[in-house]
């Protein structure tokens, strides 16, 4: 048998290039429902809902603030103080039930503000009403 001798292989690289987009909440926690009506309640008493903030990343989220603002923010609160800063893992939901319990008649707003850190500050709004007068805004939760 003959000997053919050294074997040669070549081989090519070609760099390949492509770019990868990524949209949606995938570093964001997701706070549900981002508006809520609580309808009419009477001064003296007060009516509660929950508000969940999940965090469906891969990496841990921090919560800083959660604050009431606007005009009627006295009649909105926590039901339960949070000991903030507050971290929020991985594939965790966490819930905060507000309570409104009206002051005075009438239509009453306010918003829940949030700061929530991740690798930079992202502000989340709650708008929050109560009373008669008006429906629901659009993609609200109502009781």
């Amino acid at each position: 048998m003959r000997n053919p001798g050294p074997i040669t292989r070549s081989l090519l690289v070609v760099p390949l290039l492509f770019a990868l987009s990524v949209t949606g909440p995938a570093h964001a926690v997701e706070v549900i429902p981002l508006a809520y009506h609580f309808g009419v309640v009477e001064v003296g008493t007060s009516s509660s809902t929950i508000i969940t903030l999940v965090n469906p990343t891969g990496h841990s989220h921090v919560l800083t603030v959660a604050a009431f603002v606007g005009g009627s923010s006295p009649d909105f609160s926590i039901a339960t103080p949070l000991d903030l800063p507050l971290t929020i893992e991985s594939m965790e939901e966490l819930e905060l039930e507000i309570v409104f319990a009206p002051s005075t008649p009438g239509l009453l707003l306010a918003e829940l503000e949030l700061h929530i850190i991740d690798n930079s500050l992202k502000i989340v709004t709650v708008s929050l009403q109560g009373g008669p007068g008006t429906a629901p805004p659009p993609g609200a939760c109502a009781p």
